[in-house]
C-alpha cells in the first residue's frame, strides 16, 4: 500500500507538470491583454485537472445545483472542508477558475505552488491575525474584479461528515466584497485519503445552494451570516449523505 501511495504521488506531480505546458496559451492571452479569455481558458484547464485526478482514484463525482452559481455578479464560494481533495472537487465542479485561501505550507511544494499562484490563491499564515486580514482584503479585491474565490470557514479539515464551527472571519471576504456568497456542501471527499491514509475510490457529492446577497446586510444580519451559511451547508451535507452509497 505504501508503494501504491508513492507511485500515485509521483503520477500526481507528473500530471500537474504535463499540464503546465497548457499554460503557454494562457500566458499569450494575458500578454495580449485578453484577461477574460485567459480566465475562462484557465477554468477549462482547471476542470480537466480536477476531474482527471479525482477519476484517477476511481472516484465518482455527483453534482447538484450548478444553476445556482450567479452570472454577471461578483461571487465567492463558502464551502465545508472535509479533506485535501476538496480543492480538486471545487476545481472539477465550478464553471470558472477559482482561487483558494490556502495554508502557507503549500507554498513550499514545487509545481503545486506554481499552479496555485496561477489560480490566484493566497498563502495564509494561520497564526497571524495581520496576515488573516491581508488574505480577506486580497480575496475581496479578486472577487470584486470578477475572479471567484473559495473559502473554507472551518479553517481546517473535519476529516468526516460532521462539520467544525465556522470562524466568523471566514465569511468576511464575502461581506467586504459586497458579493454573492454561494454556500457549497461537499460530502465523501474525506474517504479518498484521510480515512485510510492512501488514495481510495469513493463517491463524492457536491451541492451548490442558492446564493446569499451580502450587499444590504448590516449589523446583526452580517454577524449572523456565518451561522446562517453553516446551517445551509450542514443540511446539504446530510442530504448528500442520504444519496451516498457509503454514508
Amino acid at each position: 500500500m505504501i508503494l501504491f501511495s508513492i507511485i500515485y504521488g509521483l503520477a500526481f506531480f507528473l500530471v500537474i507538470s504535463l499540464f503546465m505546458v497548457s499554460f503557454i496559451p494562457l500566458f499569450l492571452l494575458r500578454i495580449l491583454g485578453r484577461q477574460r479569455e485567459a480566465h475562462f481558458y484557465l477554468g477549462a484547464i482547471s476542470r480537466m485537472i480536477g476531474r482527471f485526478l479525482l477519476f484517477s482514484t476511481g472516484s465518482k463525482l455527483h453534482m447538484e445545483g450548478r444553476e445556482n452559481i450567479p452570472v454577471g455578479r461578483p461571487y465567492c464560494y463558502i464551502v465545508n472542508h472535509q479533506a485535501y481533495a476538496d480543492t480538486l472537487v471545487m476545481m472539477a465542479a465550478t464553471p470558472e477558475a477559482v482561487g483558494f485561501i490556502a495554508k502557507a505550507d503549500l507554498k513550499q511544494i514545487p509545481v503545486i505552488r506554481t499552479w496555485m499562484m496561477v489560480l490566484g490563491c493566497y498563502f495564509l499564515k494561520r497564526d497571524s491575525l495581520k496576515d488573516g486580514m491581508k488574505a480577506i482584503l486580497y480575496g475581496a479585491d479578486r472577487v470584486k474584479k470578477g475572479y471567484p474565490m473559495v473559502i473554507f470557514p472551518e479553517g481546517r479539515r473535519s476529516k468526516g461528515p460532521e462539520m467544525l464551527p465556522f470562524r466568523k472571519g471566514g465569511v468576511k471576504l464575502a461581506t467586504k466584497a459586497k458579493a454573492m456568497a454561494v454556500p457549497v456542501s461537499i460530502h465523501g471527499a474525506y474517504r479518498i485519503l484521510e480515512k485510510k491514509g492512501r488514495p481510495n475510490p469513493t463517491w463524492i457529492g457536491v451541492k451548490f445552494h442558492p446564493p446569499v446577497d451580502t450587499v444590504n446586510l448590516k449589523g446583526p444580519e452580517e454577524d449572523a451570516l456565518a451561522d446562517r451559511l453553516r446551517d445551509t451547508i450542514q443540511s446539504g451535507v446530510r442530504e448528500l449523505q442520504q444519496l451516498s452509497p457509503r454514508r
